[in-house]
């Protein structure tokens, strides 16, 4: 008997076809986003990108080894707008990025990101700086 697809897709066709457009979205070749990289081709959880992330003195750019690492970086980007935005506390910030890095910039705590907003330097526009073609090799 064979397996079925995961919920919400009806085969696993478009079950592929979503993980492909979405490793191509994330800079990753097609065989790399299904698991299977050609020869000469690094894994996915290999494949180094860079990304913006904010740092003690603001936003900046830092090369992110791997999609877990891309990954986190985001959860990051999307917690400091949320504080910002004031749809989360400090204390919840502060307990999830307390003694954090991502690729190997030191997180900062809930009032600097706020001092730094207030600033003007949390700024996530291109979150990929160098765009799909600043894919590392």
């Amino acid at each position: 008997m064979a397996r079925r697809p995961p919920r919400g897709f009806k085969s696993w066709h478009t079950y592929n076809q979503w993980r492909i457009r979405r490793g191509i979205e994330r800079g990753l070749t097609p065989s790399q986003a299904i698991g299977k990289p050609q020869p000469g081709e690094q894994p996915a959880s290999r494949v180094e990108r860079d990304v913006m992330v904010i740092g003690p003195n603001g936003a900046q750019v830092a090369r992110a080894v791997g999609v877990k690492e891309r990954s986190r970086a985001a959860k990051l980007d999307d917690d400091v707008k949320r504080l910002t935005q004031g749809d989360i506390d400090r204390a919840a910030y502060n307990r999830r990025w307390r003694d954090r890095t991502i690729a190997g910039v030191a997180v900062p705590d809930a009032d600097r990101v706020l001092a730094l907003a207030r600033a003007g330097r949390v700024s996530f526009d291109d979150f990929y700086p160098a765009g799909p073609s600043g894919v590392a090799a």
